[in-house]
Parts: C-alpha cells; sequence; structure tokens
C-alpha cells in the first residue's frame, strides 16, 4: 500500500478518550494520522479518508455542521445515543461502526474501510440502527431488580447463582427473568443478553466483559448486589 492510502485524518470531539487510543492504535499499525479536535465534521481536511468519532467520555455529541455532498472516503463511530448523526451520515454515504465494539474489532472495521469499500453484508444498515434504538428504549422500563438480574444474566449467572447471590428465591428470579424478556420483546436469556451487549451500555460492559467469572459457587462471580 503507498503512502497516501496509509494516512488518515481522526476528528473527534474534544473530551473523547477514544478518539486517542485509536490514533494511537492505527499509528503503532503503520498509519499517518492527522488528529483533529472539532465540534463538526470540518471540510478541506485533504485528500485522506476521514474518521469521525461523533460522542464524547459523556456521551455527548456535538451539533455538527450539515452534511453536504458524499461522504465515502468517511468512517463514523457512535453508538445508539448518536443514531440521528450517525443516520444522516450513512445516507450520505458513510460507513458507521459500534464504538462498543472491542477495540481490535473496531480497529480492524476502521482499517478496512479505510482501504476498500466494506460490503453491503458488513455495512450498518439504517434499519439496524433504528432497531438498536428500540432495544436501549426497552432497557430503559425494566425496574431495578430486572435490571440487576440481566446484568448477573450477562455476566453468566444462571437463575440458581443469582438466587444465591443476590439472596432471591429461585421463583423470584425466574419471575424477574420473566418480566426482562416480556419488555424486551424477546423469548430466551441469550436473546436478552444479545440485547444487553448490542446496546453497549459501558457500565454493563465493564461489569461483564472486563472481568473474568466461574461458575457462580463463591463471590469471584462478579455479580453486584446494586
Amino acid at each position: 500500500m503507498d503512502d497516501a492510502r496509509r494516512a488518515v485524518t481522526l476528528v473527534t470531539p474534544e473530551n473523547a478518550t477514544l478518539g486517542h487510543a485509536l490514533g494511537a492504535a492505527l499509528t503503532s499499525r503503520g498509519w499517518a494520522v492527522h488528529e483533529v479536535r472539532s465540534d463538526g465534521i470540518l471540510h478541506d481536511l485533504g485528500p485522506h479518508a476521514l474518521v469521525v468519532l461523533v460522542e464524547d467520555d459523556q456521551g455527548r455529541c456535538p451539533p455538527r455542521q450539515p452534511v453536504v455532498g458524499t461522504l465515502r472516503r468517511v468512517i463514523g463511530i457512535g453508538s445508539v445515543r448518536s443514531l440521528p448523526v450517525l443516520e444522516r451520515m450513512q445516507r450520505h454515504g458513510a460507513v458507521v461502526l459500534n464504538q462498543a465494539a472491542p477495540m481490535l474489532t473496531l480497529l480492524h472495521h476502521v482499517e478496512t474501510a479505510v482501504t476498500r469499500p466494506l460490503s453491503s453484508e458488513e455495512i450498518v444498515t439504517a434499519a439496524a440502527l433504528r432497531r438498536r434504538v428500540v432495544e436501549n428504549e426497552c432497557l430503559t422500563l425494566l425496574t431495578a431488580a430486572e435490571d440487576a438480574v440481566l446484568r448477573a444474566m450477562l455476566a453468566g449467572a444462571g437463575a440458581v447463582q443469582i438466587g444465591v447471590h443476590r439472596h432471591l428465591s429461585i421463583h423470584t428470579v425466574r419471575s424477574h427473568i420473566k418480566g426482562v424478556l416480556a419488555k424486551l420483546d424477546v423469548r430466551s436469556q441469550l436473546e436478552a443478553v444479545a440485547v444487553a451487549r448490542r446496546a453497549g451500555r459501558m457500565d454493563w460492559l465493564f461489569d461483564a466483559t472486563v472481568r473474568f467469572t466461574n461458575s457462580g459457587e463463591d463471590d469471584r462471580l462478579g455479580v453486584r448486589a446494586g
């Protein structure tokens, strides 16, 4: 690959740790990264592809300039919170990626999108983005008890382990699980966990994926009481 194709402009809000991490990762993999801190998608940033992080660390999406023309050299990175921006970018030809993905996965897709267009199967469709928003809204309907049970399920705990660690009867745990399934409009615990993972809520992701868990015999399970 020639030098021109190994260069990329990274546009991020001022307070966006992911932007710094992504820039460092791309640099370590041989990319010439031009980092720009901006509240909007800037024009005339040169011939390189643009990687645009649309959210800051607090999940805020700064106001952005109207999209004019094609964005086929642009990769937008955000979450369900920035859906309107991501949908608008995609309609103008940008590739949009989920910032909740593991860093190595995200890095792979950024590099793939920069060097060659992603296939239609790899590009997140607007309909899929809208489904993510609906799922995220459904998660907000959970009670505190249902929320805690879903967190435990996300960490790999079964109904018995949840009951032991939360001092609940198996009947109560199963009642909470039924409530979770009904509110998320899914038919199984596996589907409910998938919805939670897709939502990308960072506190859930930290609890469920950073800590290694065992089969649930003791307090190392990593399930929080709150």
